[in-house]
Formats: structure tokens, sequence, C-alpha cells
């Protein structure tokens, strides 16, 4: 059972940990909260060990049974950032990969996400208690916390009094001198930038333009091309129009336009390509493409060498095949042999293509590889390049 209203009956879910540890390659079971839409895919995070750590997770199974006694079961705490991780599909793949090639689970839900996604937890040390009186080590720790403003992260004590100072901690914890938080972020996630778009039509756009060409150049002139767009990040429309926020500014005082905030799109295929046509194929390639199609249209897994040399036409057979596989409202893979072919591969693609084609390889940024991700996971691409 994948997923259950938790208004019905006491659900559990069965959570993998991010933890590289053999030890903790297996399963921790938590309650589900009334009012929580847990399913099996989701990334969670879940307080985890002694000290009850956030910690991100992800669910494998969701039920209504628990395999402990449910009053010992710890409640999931929220859903992650991230949300859903991976569908019921995705999670086969996992565990395939996990028999197949003996990984841990965390290895191979690593393999089918973006890495940087995962919350990182910072441990804060707050003072709530009269310190006077203390000496030695602990007396220490408070003057650091008190030089801090009164709250630190225990990193930094570390860092200042010695991996030692930790057990010190623990004891003002105790004696209710200070209390223990924890705050929790992912290290990548959507970029969010400033844009403008328009707050009347494009035509009224176009009108007023005209009549601001005399008294307001500049002015005229982004409106000019907000008429065309429609929509664009502030960097954007200050280098196409060539103005300042001054310009945006006056125009959004008059209602032309309007503010508003976007994801930017971290894009490593952001040049121009000049569009292609479908070319004829020869007949060795027509005789390819024939053999390829009985298992695209049965979707049967079989495996294929396409032999010819540098230059011979290979990679229009596989465009061509692409190409049926694209009709039939399906996607492609396309690896290449090394990072380096990778661009000239991409561009060829996205002549022929569009723009509905993605690239995964370990040279891009991690905000690259996320914002390619999550277009690849909501479906707005149709090919995938990468490096094999």
């Amino acid at each position: 059972m994948n997923s259950l209203s938790s208004e019905q009956k006491p659900l559990f879910a069965k959570v993998v940990i991010t933890h590289s540890s053999k030890e903790l390659d297996r399963f921790f079971e938590y309650r589900i909260l009334p009012g929580q839409t847990i399913t099996a895919g989701d990334a969670v995070i879940v307080p985890f060990g002694k000290k009850n750590k956030p910690t991100q997770g992800y669910v494998i199974e969701v039920s209504g049974h628990a395999s402990f006694n449910e009053e010992h079961l710890k409640p999931i705490r929220s859903a992650a950032p991230m949300g859903r991780a991976f569908d019921r599909n995705m999670l086969e793949v996992i565990r395939f990969m996990r028999e197949r090639y003996m990984c841990s689970y965390i290895e191979a839900i690593s393999a089918v996400i973006p890495p940087g996604v995962s919350v990182r937890s910072k441990e804060w040390i707050t003072l709530c208690g009269p310190v006077s009186g203390l000496s030695g080590k602990i007396a220490e720790i408070c003057e650091f916390i008190l030089s801090k403003g009164g709250c630190a992260e225990l990193r930094q004590i570390e860092a200042a009094l010695g991996a030692g100072a930790s057990k010190h901690v623990s004891e003002l914890i105790k004696r209710n001198i200070a209390e223990r938080t924890f705050s929790e972020r992912a290290p990548i996630n959507k970029k969010i930038l400033m844009a403008v778009e328009l707050a009347v039509s494009a035509d009224a756009a176009r009108e007023a333009s005209e009549q601001l060409a005399k008294r307001a150049p500049k002015q005229s002139r982004a409106l000019s091309v907000m008429s065309e767009a429609g929509f664009l990040s502030l960097g954007d429309i200050k280098k196409m129009a060539d103005c300042d926020g001054a310009v945006i500014t006056a125009l959004c005082t008059k209602g032309y336009l309007k503010r508003t905030v976007a994801a930017a799109d971290r894009n490593p295929n952001n040049t121009y390509v000049k569009r292609d046509a479908e070319k004829k194929l020869t007949d060795e390639q027509r005789y390819a493409v024939s053999a390829f199609e009985p298992y695209i249209k049965s979707k049967k897994y079989e495996t294929f060498l396409l032999h010819g040399v540098t230059g011979s036409g290979k990679t229009e057979v596989y465009m061509s095949s692409i190409r049926r596989v694209i009709d039939m409202g399906r996607q492609a893979v396309v690896l290449v042999p090394e990072i380096s072919l990778t661009p000239q591969t991409v561009d060829r693609f996205r002549a022929r293509f569009g723009s509905r084609v993605a690239v995964l390889h370990s040279a891009l940024s991690g905000g690259e590889r996320y914002d390619q991700w999550r277009k690849i996971r909501a479906g707005e691409v149709d090919i995938v390049i990468g490096a094999r």
C-alpha cells in the first residue's frame, strides 16, 4: 500500500535515512500524524537518534500496521522542501539497483535524485538559565555562547573549545542552563528572481510605447520589448531594453507593468541554436531505423549494435528513431562517451527537437542539475542527454 488518508486510521511509514553507514541501511518506522499526507516516494524530515536530530529520509512504504509498539514510534516532523522525490516506478528501479548492484538504499536513491537537495541540520545551543557560579570548561562554554548573543551553533562551540566540549554542553542541558534546538535547510532549491510582466494587453503596450517615444524614449523602448515578451526577469529587461531600474519603476507606477517573482531556470543550454529540418535517410539508415521500429512499438527491450565510422550518419539514425518514440508520447535518453562531446550533441538535438532537451552530467553546477532534474520530473522535456 503506497498511501492512505491519515484521517481514516493510524498510518505508519517505513523510512530510509539519508546516511551512508551500512548499519543504517534499513527501514526506520515512524508514525504519520493526523493531517499529514504522506506517500511512498516522499522526502520527509524525521527526528533521528537520541538527540532527535531533524534528518531527511525517504518513505519507502506506508501501511496501517506498525511492526513495533506504535506508542514507541516517533512521528514524522514534516515533508522535506523537495516534496515528492520519486514515484512508484522509480521506487522499483531503486529496489532493483540495491539488489543487482549490492549498494545501499541511500546510494540507489542518490543516483535518481539531484545532489544538494537533502536537508542539512544545524544544532544550536541557547542559554536559558543562570550562569553565575559556574567554573571550568562549563563556564568557558557559557562565556563563548554569551559572546555570540546567548545562542551559538554546536559546531562553533566545538571549533573554539575542542571536540570534548560536546559532553559539557550536554551537562548544561541536563542542568536546564541551556537548551538544544535544530534548524534545517536544503543547500540547493529553486532560485527566485525578480521579474516584470505586462499589466495591460500587448496592443495597449505597443500603443503606449509609440506615445512615449519622444518624451520618454527609454520607457518607450522597455515597453516595446515587454509588448513582445510579456514576461521577463528584471535583469533581462534591463539588458534587452538598455535601461535601469528607474525606468521599470516609472512604467509600473503608470500601470503598464507590474513586478512579480519567478523561479529562475539555471539552464546550461542557453545559447542560440538554429533549427534544422528532418533529413532524408539513406537506404542504410532506413534499414537500421526499420530494425528498431518493432521494438519501439511493442515497448520491448532489445540491444542493437550500429556500426559506422565517424560521420557515416549514425546520429541521424538515432534522431529519426527518437522522433518515433516522441510521437508515441514517450521520452528518450541519449548517452555520449564523454562529457566533452555533450555540448555538440545537445546543440544538434536542440536544433532538431527544440527546447525540450535536458542535459545531465557532473560538470554542471548543483543548481543547474537540480533545475534540469526538476524539468525532467515535471515532463517538460522529451530527451535527456548525458555522459555514460
